[in-house]
């Protein structure tokens, strides 16, 4: 399931990512931060990794290929999560992509850190 968070704002994005994750979902998402970039030019995001399990390798490419496609857009990127082995894979991932890991006890630092605070 992805959940918008309300603080979400202007191209500053925030949701939340917890159990299983379908295609549609991720499309749905897709348009709507699409929108944003086409407003913005530039999308800050963050993501709040309670859990994720595609619910298909289809989903899972697709959001693969979304952000790909989409990389040149994005900003200052902040994924927030729990645990030692997330922390492990976002900072591998940030060596391509960018994105910062914070945990959850520093969502608020996570946020500043996404609005340019």
């Amino acid at each position: 399931m992805i959940r918008v968070l309300d603080r979400s704002h202007e191209n500053f994005f925030a949701f939340e990512v917890e159990g299983v994750v379908t295609k549609e979902e991720l499309e749905e998402l897709g348009n709507r931060l699409e929108k944003i970039i086409e407003t913005y030019g530039t999308l800050h995001w963050m993501c709040v990794w309670k859990s994720l399990h595609y619910e298909n390798l289809r989903a899972f490419y697709a959001d693969m290929m979304w952000m790909f496609r989409h990389l040149k857009h994005f900003g200052r990127m902040a994924m927030v999560g729990d645990s030692w082995w997330k922390k492990l894979l976002v900072e591998a991932d940030g060596l391509f992509f960018g994105e910062k890991y914070f945990d959850l006890s520093q969502t608020e630092d996570a946020w500043a850190y996404v609005e340019g605070k």
